[in-house]
């Protein structure tokens, strides 16, 4: 599921880690909070897109300088969350100062085996490296310029990608559950 990453290069399902968020409305001076991990959820086809069309562009000294279509701006991340955190209701308690109720086993077990659509569980078999098993909640995505995550990428190294197969699993969760219908 997860395999070491060495490389700068940006992907989709690559593992951030410290990625900021804007908090809007904080009372505190602090702007900005921090998710300890978050996951790459962008399509790896428009990243590709966007990496090639870009050095086509840069190859390319006969252009008027106007950009690729292909060129994105933003990338797609959902904030994966350790488990014992969320067991425990306090895995937006940094973030938020927010404090939910102990999940209870039963709740835990079907989030676990996904059949909950809102949650996707990844186990981590690198827990020796202080990876943590891992919980997304497909409620909590935002966006994050490129160039951040170019930063993120050149201090977060090495890093964690998600297999390809089951980054299309956790894609098409997240699909399934953004098209939902909003039943009253």
């Amino acid at each position: 599921m997860w395999k070491e990453n060495s490389s700068k290069i940006i992907r989709a399902g690559m593992l951030l880690k410290n990625v900021p968020t804007l908090i809007p409305n904080d009372s505190s001076k602090e702007r900005f909070k921090y998710f300890p991990y978050s996951i790459i959820i962008t399509q790896p086809c428009d990243i590709e897109s966007h990496f090639t069309s870009l050095e086509k562009y840069e190859q390319d000294i006969n252009l008027d300088k106007k950009y690729p279509k292909q060129t994105i701006f933003q990338l797609l991340l959902c904030p994966a969350f350790d488990q014992e955190k969320f067991i425990e209701g306090t895995h937006l308690y940094d973030q938020y100062s927010v404090k939910f109720d102990q999940m209870k086993m039963k709740e835990f077990e079907k989030l676990r085996d996904l059949k909950d659509f809102r949650y996707h569980y990844i186990e981590s078999k690198f827990q020796h490296d202080g990876l943590p098993n891992l919980i997304i909640d497909f409620k909590h995505y935002f966006t994050m310029p490129l160039s951040v995550i170019y930063e993120l990428v050149s201090i977060n190294n090495p890093s964690y990608i998600l297999d390809h197969f089951y980054f299309i699993q956790i894609s098409d969760r997240f699909a399934h559950y953004l098209q939902r219908v909003g039943i009253p």
